[in-house]
């Protein structure tokens, strides 16, 4: 009984959400098959409070310590990964895309 309880009180991070909301850069929209295309995805989760912004380019995302790390998959995904690879505001990620683009020109 106990450890029926235990399975269904886990929370599992297939419920993180993209709520809809992805902004691109203009210069980067009207070509879908950029390979440099980045998006920035609005997201949800129970590992966090409120609603934390991802950088995405492809499978990678931007750490907050300005690189490019492979998102690992839901079930592989910790509180230091949240820390390191989610912003609390659009302009933090949209900041730290700008610092990374700059470092890398």
């Amino acid at each position: 009984m106990n450890n029926e309880n235990n399975q269904q009180n886990k929370i599992d991070d297939s419920t993180q959400q993209l709520v809809g909301t992805v902004f691109m850069f203009a210069d980067q929209f009207a070509d879908v098959y950029n390979p440099n295309r980045v998006e920035f995805h609005r997201m949800i989760s129970p590992f966090y409070n409120g609603e934390k912004w991802r950088v995405k380019l492809h499978g990678w995302c931007l750490n907050n310590n300005n690189e490019w790390e492979l998102e690992p998959s839901p079930s592989n995904r910790n509180e230091e990964f949240y820390t390191r690879c989610r912003f609390d505001t659009i302009e933090e990620a949209v900041d730290a895309y700008k610092k990374n683009s700059k470092e890398n020109n």
